[in-house]
């Protein structure tokens, strides 16, 4: 998936896109390297990996990788409680 600067300036990460972060973040370290591959900027990258990655530790200290799924899940409670407080 190689947008290259394709994508509007204000658009969300769709599911494929965080499944696309998923992959590239095996391949590059860098949250810039990301951005510049799916076209968007290297703050999306870094805050859908913070997203999706569990603040908790497992066993022996180790921290579980990023999820797309769970970066998703989390995008979507967000979104839920920010309409809920914007209606209120």
């Amino acid at each position: 998936m190689e947008n290259d600067g394709e994508r509007k300036k204000v658009q969300h990460l769709q599911m494929e896109e965080r499944g696309a972060i998923r992959v590239l973040k095996k391949q590059w370290p860098g949250a810039r390297a990301i951005a510049r591959k799916i076209g968007c900027i290297p703050s999306a990258v870094t805050n859908e990996l913070r997203r999706g990655t569990p603040k908790r530790k497992i066993d022996r200290g180790r921290t579980l990788g990023y999820s797309a799924q769970r970066g998703e899940a989390v995008y979507e409670a967000n979104l839920q409680a920010c309409h809920i407080y914007l209606q209120k």
